[in-house]
């Protein structure tokens, strides 16, 4: 039994561990407490193989929650930069701020695969927010050196940074576009 109660406790601190990270995160893993917990009580009644596999799906669930968690960083963080993009290029983005905090809601709810779902979404509509803002500076831009061509004659500088705006418009570089 002394081999089993090691190896037991080894699995329960491996666990705990995770659980660390999970509650730092803010997740929420009253289910995985809850089977630690039916795994402490089997082990206590001796009941090994129980212990041992209540103990492996709690850590098996942290872990899962923890990976979930891990895939929706880049898409939160990538929401936020491109609003704001969007937002410094003129476009009005309360509509994705709303969006945005229905999504991290969502997400301190422990709704892990729906604040994904939104978070992608959100980034699509955000990036296409930010896009046609940006293509309607470039067609600004473009009206303007049409202007200047008629009233001057070529502006070969202008051209050229026209032509490079629309380069780093079609690469999705938005902000350079704009700044060119």
């Amino acid at each position: 039994h002394r081999v089993e109660n090691g190896a037991m406790l080894n699995i329960i601190a491996d666990t705990k561990t995770e659980f660390v990270k999970a509650k730092k995160v803010g997740l929420n893993i009253d289910e995985a407490v809850s089977l630690l917990n039916k795994s402490r009580d089997n082990l206590q009644r001796g009941n090994f193989p129980e212990a041992v596999k209540f103990a492996k799906e709690s850590r098996a669930l942290v872990e899962k929650s923890l990976e979930k968690h891990r895939d929706i960083q880049y898409p939160v963080q990538e929401c936020v930069k491109v609003i704001r993009l969007a937002e410094a290029l003129g476009a009005d983005v309360q509509d994705l701020e709303g969006k945005l905090a229905v999504a991290k809601q969502l997400y301190r709810h422990s709704q892990l695969e729906q604040s994904a779902t939104h978070f992608h979404e959100l980034l699509d509509l955000a990036r296409k927010t930010a896009y046609g803002k940006a293509a309607e500076s470039y067609e600004l831009a473009e009206k303007s050196l049409t202007l200047a061509r008629k009233t001057v004659g070529d502006v070969p500088e202008a051209e050229e940074k026209l032509r490079v705006a629309r380069e780093l418009l079609e690469k999705d570089e938005l902000a350079k576009s704009v700044s060119m």
